[in-house]
């Protein structure tokens, strides 16, 4: 197996952890929050920001999540298409990609900087609501790069 075959691999581990990381997320942890007692939503909310960005960040930018996909583009760009992957596909996953990445930043975010002050039911709902796109967009992914 050459380099560009070892890096399609190490993009398919990648998107597959951060797949299950995110019906972890939809699944367990944003239902649970809910629970959460209100003088303790501030501390524990910053605890998960923490904690889960420790193990979700280096998954995105590897998967990539950003570094893996724009190189396994810009090998796809000189013409190697006898990788383990097929163009197209690739192409429209890096779209997907490129859409969670802005729903992370546009609108999800906005949702943790409101929950970073406390305690709020609506914040909570709106984020799990809108982190069903990211899960999906997620799985659909995995799907298009894994064949």
């Amino acid at each position: 197996m050459d380099g560009p075959d070892r890096l399609w691999w190490l993009h398919v581990v990648t998107a597959s952890a951060v797949v299950g990381m995110s019906w972890f997320v939809q699944m367990v942890h944003y239902p649970l929050s809910r629970l959460v007692r209100t003088k303790d939503y501030a501390l524990y909310h910053r605890q998960h920001i923490r904690r889960i960005g420790l193990l979700i960040a280096p998954l995105m930018l590897a998967e990539a999540e950003m570094a893996s996909g724009v190189l396994l583009l810009a090998i796809l760009a000189v013409g190697k298409t006898d990788l383990l992957l097929q163009p197209q596909w690739f192409t429209v996953s890096m779209v997907l990609l490129g859409i969670i990445w802005l729903s992370t930043f546009l609108v999800q975010l906005r949702y943790h900087q409101q929950l970073d002050r406390g305690k709020d039911l609506n914040a909570i709902g709106r984020l799990s609501s809108t982190h069903w796109l990211r899960t999906i967009l997620w799985t659909l992914r995995l799907r298009t790069i894994s064949g």
